[in-house]
């Protein structure tokens, strides 16, 4: 006769979670959440490199290409970069946003999270402001110097220069729909938010915004 060992108490091998729950909610062995800092390894080992080659195309470009709004060369190199922006943002909020409202759990549902899943959370979001705390003084630091810097030489101040559609149509935008998915998930997922609304967070995502 066969004998099969059940698993020790307390163990947890994630055999029953997908690879992105593992990721994104990690355990220890007794099943306790920890730090996701291998997701947001993953995440960084994507976005700095688009990010540096973003800032290269403006290094390559901005002097040769971006001196002139009205030159025909100006609305292909950088205007493009600006309506393709615009584009994208637009496309993400307006599906993102209805879909994270229309998939949102019951309240019932939100209330019975158990304590374990709702201590992940945290985790998560704690680690990502860690991260934000971070590359968000970076790549601010970089662009906004980059910006003053090029009215300083160029001695011109219009809506639209290689470094306002990087700066100003660009990085803060993608930060600004990040807060806003990331207000809308709070308060439609987590127990502690879900029925009201959280002055000191919305201030937060406003300034930042």
């Amino acid at each position: 006769m066969a004998v099969i060992a059940g698993k020790p108490a307390g163990i947890v091998d994630g055999s029953d979670r997908s690879l992105m729950q593992r990721l994104l909610f990690p355990y220890t062995k007794d099943g306790t959440p920890r730090s996701p800092i291998v997701f947001f390894v993953i995440v960084l080992a994507i976005i700095l490199p688009l990010l540096a080659g973003y800032r290269w195309y403006m290094e390559a470009t901005a002097f040769t290409v971006g001196l002139d709004y009205f030159e025909p060369e100006f609305q292909i190199y950088w205007m493009s970069w600006f309506y393709g922006q615009l584009t994208l943002f637009t496309v993400i909020g307006s599906v993102g946003l209805p879909w994270m409202w229309l998939t949102r759990p019951t309240r019932e549902e939100v209330m019975a999270m158990p304590a374990r899943n709702e201590l992940g959370v945290y985790m998560l979001i704690f680690t990502g402001l860690a991260m934000l705390s971070i590359l968000v003084p970076l790549f601010l630091g970089i662009w906004t110097e980059a910006d003053a810097a090029w009215h300083q030489v160029t001695v011109r101040d219009t809506d639209f220069t290689p470094t306002h559609i990087q700066l100003f149509y660009g990085v803060i935008p993608a930060l600004a729909v990040g807060i806003v998915f990331g207000l809308l998930w709070l308060h439609t997922r987590m127990p502690n938010y879900i029925g009201r609304v959280s002055v000191p967070l919305f201030m937060v995502g406003v300034a930042l915004c």
